[in-house]
């Protein structure tokens, strides 16, 4: 099963399971495409945060970004051993406002050309 891993942590070795588009819908990478590193210079250029990669190269858990139910689910075990009052409140709000955010960039189409990116939270 593919899986979508942060671009910091993409290897060469790995294969993209999904073509990577760029803002104006041409295809940067194509599916199966092996990343070298001046393909990842370029996606990390466009503003690419991460890519579904076939399986094949074993991934750590940290290098992935789970589905937004996972994480939620992860950062409320974190914060389950006290009361959220407090500083403690607010982290943990502040950290599901992020993975919020950053589960509904990733869901989003890519903006058309010419479109300049929102600030990221």
């Amino acid at each position: 099963m593919p899986v979508r891993v942060l671009l910091p942590f993409v290897r060469t070795a790995m294969r993209l399971a999904e073509p990577v588009v760029d803002r104006d819908g041409r295809v940067v990478a194509g599916s199966g495409t092996q990343p070298s590193d001046r393909l990842l210079a370029v996606l990390r250029a466009v503003g690419v945060e991460s890519v579904l990669v076939a399986d094949g190269v074993p991934v750590q858990p940290w290098e992935t970004v789970r589905p937004l139910a996972e994480e939620l689910a992860a950062l409320d075990a974190r914060f389950a051993g006290a009361p959220l009052q407090g500083p403690r409140a607010v982290l943990h709000a502040a950290i599901r406002r992020h993975l919020e955010a950053r589960a509904a960039r990733l869901a989003a189409p890519p903006p058309p050309a010419g479109a300049v990116p929102a600030p990221r939270s």
